[in-house]
């Protein structure tokens, strides 16, 4: 008697030793994962866990806690919540427009205090937090606690009257007046706080705790006003000093003339090398108290003046200090025991009056000299070729901008030299979204659109637009440079450019949507702190080298740096610094990992009889396998615990269905290195 035969269904193995990192597309390639967090595929084809991050204390010596800002030339340079900058572990305090405020205490509230003088207090306690004073009698001085300064006794009301010993507690708090997003922008040594325009020399910062105001640190914005005290206004020559002015139809023998036998006078000065009349600019001295603050020469000023007084030549003045010019020379008078600051200031600029003037302003409103230096509301401001440029579009401007040479606190100044400012209006209209600079170029993005400058050292600067994938609004921080590469987040996605046309890279995030943007880098690693539909910031991770793509976890990158191969960001204004790139372990990192449907595509329904996960696993580390059939819910197939690479086999009940997916999942660091399983086809029904 013959049995049948039955045949074994034909079993065989396949294996994945090669993972392509996060491909949320349903095509997505065999050995990519359709949903990530925390995996990183830096070391690929292995799978690992992303390395922890850190908080440091301090960054090349600068405390990191409440950031505003930060960025760096050559060096760190951070701007904390107080509007206070710091380089090399030395700060200038205060800068931005601030309320300050003090909390006076004692030892068991035993004394009430008030400030009389509080400029004197500001003085002693330059920085925000809590600062302990011990009163010393003969010096008759409040001496901090640490050594930092002291508070003269006058400059506090003590209730009862402070004695020796006596102790106080002083808490000084800072608010800043606005609450913009501030951006620092370096050319040469200097660093620009925008959008405030306030500027301080980095350079002698980093090298000294001690800066000069308006010599190392100021603002580009002036506006000097004087309402009273004498204004005195002589002719000069270009450097300053006094010169008489005949005006005659007849040369004299010599200095300055104004010829007055033509319709219209000439200026003109001797030539004594020549021996010839040669025609000159005439310049005027203008002094004036604190008409000089914050100005030097070749600034570019515009100039004011009404006088309702009846001394004589308020007609002459009025006519010639209206205006705008460049001056020549400015001097502020820095004061003296014996005078107020500002009270020998004058500045020397183009103009022409018939004789030396003296006009003493009442100190009203219906007589006043003004000076100012402005620079124009921009949108976005990068450094490039030795100046600062700059867009803006909006109440009817739409214009590109660019500073004096080596110059950021002018841009107005043209005197038809190379080294002038720049100025263009443009004639396509949209928002400008971003900017950055790529090539030795300016780029100005708009969502569909990019204002590409040209910069040319004879100051004949050339613009073009150009129709391309744009940078998205609200997308403005995530333009990063990568090994002269631009890549940045589009209205369709992420893009690359390199400078022609932009290339897409973000097909693998399929249909993700991809809201507000910014974005790092770390090495050759672009990082870009992407917004979800409920406002959330994910960190995804774009690795240049090989192009493939990481999910992370919620963070934010409101601001970040790159130095010493480490990328430093904030999580909003006013937090504590963190760090990517200082710790190699992934200590307590909850991970996950998804893939598509395994296996080869079959018309038939299979059996799955073993996995086995080929890894290694730090110590402490878990790793745990679950599986879904046919999209249905997740299963737990095993656990993993390992300190050393092997192979793990896992036995799966055999079970029939159409397609099968994997979730990975674990805490702490992970290296995997293969998928491999059995299969077994089944009927077709």
């Amino acid at each position: 008697m013959h049995y049948p035969t039955m045949q074994v269904p034909a079993r065989k193995r396949y294996r994945i030793g090669r993972f392509l990192g996060l491909n949320c597309r349903d095509d997505g390639p065999e050995g990519s994962f359709r949903n990530m967090e925390n995996g990183s595929s830096a070391d690929a084809p292995l799978f690992r866990v992303r390395p922890r991050r850190t908080a440091p204390k301090r960054l090349d010596g600068n405390p990191c806690t409440k950031v505003l800002a930060l960025g760096k030339d050559g060096a760190p340079v951070l701007l904390d919540s107080s509007g206070t900058l710091w380089c090399g572990g030395h700060y200038c305090s205060r800068l931005l427009p601030h309320r300050l405020s003090f909390t006076i205490t004692s030892p068991n509230m035993a004394m009430s205090c008030r400030i009389l003088d509080e400029s004197a207090v500001r003085a002693a306690l330059p920085l925000d937090g809590s600062f302990r004073f011990t009163y010393n009698r003969s010096a008759a001085v409040w001496q901090r606690d640490d050594g930092g300064g002291s508070i003269p006794g006058a400059a506090l009301y003590t209730n009862p009257q402070a004695d020796q010993g006596d102790r106080i507690t002083i808490l000084a708090t800072t608010t800043l007046s606005r609450d913009d997003r501030r951006s620092l922008v370096f050319l040469g040594g200097w660093v620009v706080i925008f959008p405030d325009g306030v500027y301080v020399n980095a350079a002698r910062l980093r090298e000294r705790p001690i800066l000069e105001a308006d010599t190392d640190f100021g603002e580009i914005n002036v506006e000097n006003v004087c309402t009273v005290g004498r204004l005195y206004t002589v002719p000069c020559d270009i450097d300053g000093v006094g010169r008489s002015v005949v005006w005659s139809d007849t040369p004299p023998d010599g200095g300055l003339w104004v010829d007055t036998s033509a319709e219209t006078p000439t200026f003109s000065a001797w030539s004594q090398s020549d021996g010839l009349w040669k025609a000159a600019q005439p310049y005027l001295r203008v002094e004036a108290p604190g008409i000089a603050k914050g100005l030097s020469a070749g600034d570019a000023v515009e100039f004011s003046c009404r006088l309702n007084t009846s001394l004589g030549g308020e007609e002459e003045l009025t006519d010639a200090l209206n205006g705008s010019a460049l001056l020549t020379a400015a001097w502020h008078d820095p004061g003296a025991p014996d005078r107020a600051e500002g009270t020998n200031d004058y500045v020397v600029l183009p103009g022409l009056i018939s004789q030396t003037r003296t006009i003493f302003l009442p100190g009203n409103d219906n007589s006043f000299l003004t000076l100012r230096r402005r620079m124009p509301e921009m949108d976005f401001v990068v450094e490039c070729q030795n100046r600062l440029w700059g867009c803006r579009w909006g109440g009817g401007v739409n214009e590109l901008y660019a500073s004096s040479l080596g110059d950021f606190k002018n841009w107005s100044v043209f005197e038809g030299l190379s080294t002038d400012s720049y100025r263009v209006s443009r004639g396509v209209g949209g928002a400008f979204t971003g900017a950055a600079v790529l090539g030795g170029c300016p780029l100005f993005f708009r969502a569909d659109s990019l204002e590409k400058i040209y910069p040319a050292a004879g100051g004949d600067h050339g613009v073009v637009t150009v129709s391309l994938d744009g940078i998205a609004p609200g997308c403005e921080r995530s333009a990063v440079v990568i090994r002269d590469k631009l890549y940045y987040r589009s209205p369709g996605g992420f893009c690359c450019y390199t400078g022609s046309l932009p290339v897409r890279i973000s097909n693998a995030l399929g249909k993700t949507k991809l809201g507000n943007t910014s974005a790092g880098a770390l090495g050759p690693d672009y990082y870009a702190a992407v917004e979800d539909e409920q406002g959330m910031s994910w960190i995804y991770v774009y690795h240049t080298e090989t192009g493939l793509w990481d999910r992370q976890d919620q963070e934010d990158l409101y601001q970040s740096l790159s130095w010493n191969g480490r990328l430093y960001y904030l999580n909003g204004p006013g937090q504590p610094l963190q760090c990517i790139g200082e710790a190699e372990d992934s200590d307590g990192i909850a991970w996950s990992a998804e893939t598509g449907p395994i296996g080869p595509v079959l018309c038939t329904k299979r059996y799955v009889s073993h996995i086995q996960v080929e890894g290694q696993l730090d110590p402490g580390a878990v790793l745990r396998v679950w599986g879904s059939y046919d999209g249905q819910g997740w299963i737990r197939l095993g656990v993993f615990r390992s300190a050393s690479r092997r192979t793990e086999l896992f036995p799966v009940f055999p079970r029939r269905c159409e397609n099968l997916r994997l979730r990975l999942e674990g805490t702490g660091g992970m290296a995997l290195a293969g998928l491999s399983w059995l299969l077994e086809p089944g009927s077709d029904s």
